[in-house]
């Protein structure tokens, strides 16, 4: 396994997300079924998140936020609609490395283990790079990745969620971003 490591410099940047992550681990390793404390496997979601942490640590939304706040955002509504399996939650974190970063399938998976890297593959959107869709259109690779999920629903329902949830925090910072724009809009021509 690689080691993924910060500079002190990087690491600077997401004291406030760690402390926001710390809470999320406090929030699954406090959580009861009936009388039964739930039992997860905490070590592979810290490592995912540290591995995330590592690839997207240059990376930030539009609106300006860290990216890492994204897949942090998608795992934690995967664990509150109901997911407690560590691999779900750990790909979960990684949805986006693949597709975004230098992140490969096969380092996943040596990273953690065959079910994260289906996971992960499953929700790694098609792009019209050569080496991915042979040089295809963007609406061509659109298509086949439309196709992809569909596939993904039937084979790999907990992937699908993944997606779900993906697109879901997607909408809702995106609407919250336009909600903002409006209401600052108004305050300047009032």
């Amino acid at each position: 396994m690689h080691y993924y490591e910060l500079s002190p410099e990087e690491q600077k940047t997401f004291n406030q997300i760690d402390t926001d992550f710390d809470a999320f681990i406090k929030k699954i390793n406090s959580t009861y079924i009936g009388n039964n404390i739930l039992i997860i496997n905490v070590d592979t979601i810290k490592k995912a998140y540290q591995i995330a942490k590592y690839w997207h640590r240059d990376t930030k939304r539009k609106s300006g936020e860290l990216y890492l706040y994204h897949p942090l955002e998608v795992c934690k509504k995967m664990f509150i609609d109901g997911f407690v399996d560590a691999n779900i939650l750990a790909a979960a974190l990684l949805h986006d490395t693949v597709e975004d970063t230098g992140y490969t399938l096969e380092l996943l998976e040596k990273d953690f283990n065959a079910e994260v890297r289906i996971y992960v593959e499953m929700v790694t959107k098609l792009d019209s790079s050569p080496n991915k869709t042979d040089g295809l259109t963007k609406s061509q690779a659109q298509f086949l990745t439309d196709e992809h999920f569909i596939e993904l629903g039937q084979q790999y329902p907990l992937a699908l969620y993944i997606k779900f949830a993906d697109r879901y925090h997607n909408l809702k910072t995106s609407a919250f971003k336009k909600l903002s724009c409006i209401l600052n809009a108004v305050i300047m021509t009032a």
